[in-house]
């Protein structure tokens, strides 16, 4: 579930940021990282996206077992919020050794860290608590959306259903900026929207139609990862990626723990059975690809997002017919490949415009 890349048509305003920079700097700081850098960072989206699809296949493996979507997505949030949090210590610790001994040798401080500390204040306080709530609460709503359509429909259906997302927020931006969509934009809709009728209309190779509330819920995940890539903007280019979807998943477990106590524990995944793939799916379906995709969307700059989006879909559809048996028509295969090829190519030409 690749958001960090999801980008608007309109430019983001300059403004102070720690540890990132602006889109065009970005750019250009894309041009100076050598060809192995790059290469690795291609690499490192790919396995991003084909560990996102073993999540889904390996969810739904475990929805067959009996476990409980939101039992699950429950479980998987906790874990990677831990990890994250993990990662973020050992970084911080890591960083004091490298600048702490430097720092306690300085004499004063000269005037460009005393500019430096105003910039951080300056965007530390940018940082608006209703964007870090609203960042959690919707990462848990996509996730819980998410895992509700994989129960109800096949893995890679499900996955082109949340990869409209992109094409939500461009539309938004371009309500909100009171902008005109791009050719790019247009086009990629008008080849985007019969593509979903087609995977959701169609019937399968057994000749069965997708559940209704399983499309339903594929799209809510779509609003969920959208509403998730706009709250997190402004935490992201603060925080940076680790640190702000670290923040998020510390958000949404802390509301995951308000529905358990509610309505009880997970009972369904006490059964020692089901641990391993429990372990599978919020490490190497969640945490592992988070970090990678991260990693590697510093050195691949624009090509990170749509390569996700396009092969995402397709690495959960090969897995779950391999592992499951589960199949789409050639009609439905060829909706799947308008939509993936339609909101890849608006991603990629939104970036463009926005470092031109």
């Amino acid at each position: 579930m690749a958001t960090d890349t999801i980008t608007s048509p309109t430019a983001a305003p300059r403004v102070a940021r720690v540890g990132t920079v602006d889109a065009r700097s970005a750019h250009d700081a894309h041009r100076d990282i050598p060809q192995t850098g790059y290469r690795l960072g291609v690499v490192a989206v790919v396995a991003a996206a084909a560990l996102w699809g073993l999540g889904g296949v390996l969810a739904e493996s475990l929805f067959r077992h009996g476990v409980q979507p939101l039992d699950l997505v429950g479980v998987r949030t906790y874990l990677t919020a831990l990890g994250l949090g993990l990662i973020l210590a050992l970084r911080r610790r890591r960083r004091g050794r490298i600048h702490g001994p430097a720092a306690r040798g300085a004499p004063r401080a000269d005037q460009s860290n005393l500019l430096s500390l105003r910039d951080r204040a300056r965007a530390l306080t940018s940082l608006r608590r209703a964007d870090v709530l609203g960042f959690g609460l919707s990462i848990g709503v996509a996730n819980a959306a998410l895992f509700t359509a994989i129960r109800l429909l096949p893995v890679a259906a499900a996955m082109v259903l949340q990869s409209l997302a992109p094409v939500l927020v461009v539309g938004w931006e371009c309500v909100r900026s009171r902008s005109r969509p791009s050719a790019v934009v247009l086009i990629g809709l008008a080849v985007a929207l019969p593509g979903v009728a087609l995977v959701a209309g169609s019937t399968g190779p057994a000749g069965s139609r997708l559940d209704p509330a399983g499309v339903l819920a594929g799209l809510v995940t779509a609003v969920g990862v959208a509403a998730f890539a706009l709250f997190g903007h402004s935490v992201t280019r603060t925080r940076g990626a680790i640190e702000a979807n670290a923040l998020a998943f510390t958000v949404s477990a802390a509301g995951w723990m308000i529905y358990e106590l509610c309505h009880g524990l997970p009972g369904s995944l006490l059964d020692a059975s089901v641990l391993p793939g429990v372990l599978g799916v919020s490490v190497l379906g969640t945490l592992l690809p988070f970090v990678l995709f991260a990693w590697g969307s510093e050195r691949t700059g624009a090509a990170s997002g749509a390569l996700s989006i396009c092969l995402e879909p397709a690495f959960g559809a090969v897995l779950a017919w391999m592992w499951l048996g589960q199949g789409l028509s050639a009609i439905q295969i060829l909706g799947a490949a308008l939509v993936t090829g339609a909101v890849a190519a608006i991603q990629y030409s939104t970036y463009r415009r926005r470092i031109r």
